[in-house]
């Protein structure tokens, strides 16, 4: 009976290790989720996430710059203020312009910690006009979940190769 119950446990440890070690490292942790914002597209994905860290550059995203990025609190909610500019860009907000990608991690470390791409997409306007200034504004709550109010951010220009354009956000 004790071997029994022992060449069942192997089995299942067995098993539990093929499949943590599977050769398609998105299995089971890429879930998508998107957000349709004013002036943006909130997508949560592993995949998407990692593709674009890998491209960053004019391979992912249209120039643009971070002007600033501040957190406020309004009427009780948290929210992210990302000041952009774009060299050409849209005039009306549309949902498509900006992505905001995230893989879902934060790091559960002391101050908590996430860090997420920004992405300019200059064809979906109909008429660009030179340096457009807007606003992205993020709701935490709704975007990141709950978390320890000293979480850090660290919003990331995908447009740029270099990491000197990455602001980090203490709140």
């Amino acid at each position: 009976m004790k071997k029994l119950i022992l060449m069942i446990l192997a089995f299942i440890v067995l098993t539990i290790l093929a499949v943590s070690c599977s050769d398609n490292p998105t299995i089971g942790r890429d879930l998508e989720e998107i957000v349709i914002g004013e002036n943006f597209t909130f997508i949560k994905s592993v995949e998407r996430a990692e593709q674009t860290g890998e491209q960053r550059s004019g391979q992912v995203s249209d120039p643009f710059v971070i002007d600033d990025v501040r957190i406020e609190t309004v009427s009780g909610t948290k929210l992210m203020f990302i000041d952009v500019t774009q060299a050409e860009g849209c005039a009306e907000p549309i949902p498509e312009k900006f992505e905001v990608i995230w893989d879902g991690i934060m790091l559960m470390i002391y101050p908590p910690q996430v860090a997420f791409y920004l992405t300019f997409n200059a064809s979906v306007c109909e008429v660009l006009e030179s340096n457009v200034e807007e606003t992205i504004v993020l709701d935490l709550h709704e975007h990141f979940g709950d978390f320890d109010d000293s979480a850090q951010y660290t919003v990331v220009n995908a447009s740029k190769s270099v990491e000197d354009n990455d602001i980090q956000v203490n709140r």
